[in-house]
């Protein structure tokens, strides 16, 4: 069986996603662990509240790029709409994340709770997001280069 830089590019790109969540999920809920009652008291606001919806519209959104990718790997014809469609919601899901992040450190911080494990863990699931979109930008370039080697 022949692997195709771009399917390598996405695997690789998977396994990235996955080892950032991983690791920054634990980083957060240690940190949230350590100091439960100032983080709680800091989620009750309007930004904290603000910040963990858009974290979690962002972790929705996750479950659409897994299933997305499923279903674009079990596809028979490698289009790259797939690789399209995932892009788009990596973006969306880095700039919500992202505005989750900030709103939750602002939250944090009034409360002057200590959030650095909690943001590193964030932050690490960021780059693992933007990890990704350079993969599946690499991937769709190379996609391209060996469509172009076919036709020609």
């Amino acid at each position: 069986m022949r692997f195709s830089r771009s399917l390598i590019f996405f695997i690789i790109a998977l396994i990235i996603i996955i080892c950032c969540s991983v690791i920054g999920n634990i980083l957060y809920f240690v940190n949230y662990n350590e100091e439960s009652y100032c983080f709680s008291s800091a989620y009750g606001t309007t930004k904290g509240n603000a910040g963990l919806y858009l974290l979690h519209v962002g972790n929705v959104l996750s479950l659409m790029f897994f299933i997305i990718a499923i279903i674009g790997a079990c596809a028979i014809s490698k289009s790259r709409e797939f690789s399209i469609i995932l892009l788009v919601i990596c973006v969306i899901r880095a700039i919500i994340n992202l505005a989750g992040i900030i709103l939750l450190a602002i939250a944090l911080t009034d409360y002057n709770c200590n959030p650095a494990k909690a943001i590193a863990g964030l932050l690490i699931n960021m780059i693992g997001i933007f990890i990704v979109i350079i993969f599946l930008c690499l991937g769709l370039r190379s996609r391209s280069y060996e469509d172009e080697c076919v036709y020609h």
